[in-house]
């Protein structure tokens, strides 16, 4: 839902609580924080360097508005985890500092990979949300996105991704989810056909891509050295 990513994942590993989340008789144990408490969390976040989500509070409610969702409660539970209230939405754990400064989020995709969102002022996420918007009322895809998003899917289909035409964090979070999207992308076959769709109103362009046994909808996002900054897929997990 939340589409998956620049904080290196070594960097933060000692930064952050343990990503369990706290039981009781099997059930979740949620905990109430004050508006004061909740107030640290409030703020932008951002995946790479196009996708941002916002969260807010309303009292003693912490809520996440992220890109193609609506906003969903994010509740605490014992271990100071959040997870979507009713199985909506992410499950992550915040980032702080050594200040307890809070610094970002990691978004916890059960035990197989995770995606880092660092936090960035509003002024820093207001201009990154306008410049997707020029790119968005342009709609002109980045020179090479095709080329590039097809020897993506198919460095993942081989087991050979090209971590080279990938930023440091991207190429992290493909390490990380390599077994789990070889499972999924190797059972529709080989690439048949790439075609460009649209630019999203986050800066993304948009693919559908074919392959031998079924369709998949892309986003993908370059840098201006033509590298992968980011890459999601609706039917997939980033």
């Amino acid at each position: 839902m939340l589409g998956s990513l620049a904080v290196a994942l070594v960097a933060v590993a000692t930064q952050i609580s343990p990503p369990n989340f706290g039981v009781s008789n099997g059930a979740q144990r949620a905990v109430i924080l004050t508006p004061t408490d909740l107030d640290q969390y409030v703020g932008f976040y951002l995946r790479g360097a196009n996708t941002v989500m916002t969260v807010t509070r309303d009292e003693t409610h912490l809520f996440l508005q992220g890109p193609r969702m609506s906003a969903i409660e994010f509740v605490p539970d014992a271990e100071m985890n959040f997870h979507g209230k009713d199985g909506l939405g992410p499950y992550g754990t915040f980032v702080h500092d050594a200040s307890g400064q809070i610094t970002g989020l990691i978004e916890q995709h059960g035990t197989v990979f995770s995606v880092p969102w660092s936090r960035i002022d509003a002024s820093a996420a207001q201009e990154i949300k306008a410049n997707n918007h020029i790119r968005a009322q342009g709609q002109v895809p980045m020179p090479g996105g095709e080329a590039v998003l097809r020897r993506l899917v198919d460095g993942i289909l081989a087991d050979k991704p090209h971590y080279d035409e990938m930023t440091p964090w991207y190429a992290e979070l493909v390490r990380e989810a390599g077994v789990l999207t070889r499972a999924i992308y190797a059972k529709r076959g080989a690439v048949r056909s790439i075609e460009f769709r649209h630019v999203d109103e986050n800066g993304g362009d948009v693919y559908e891509v074919g392959q031998e046994g079924g369709v998949s909808t892309w986003t993908i996002y370059l840098n201006t050295n033509g590298l992968i900054e980011d890459a999601l897929n609706y039917s997939g997990y980033y």
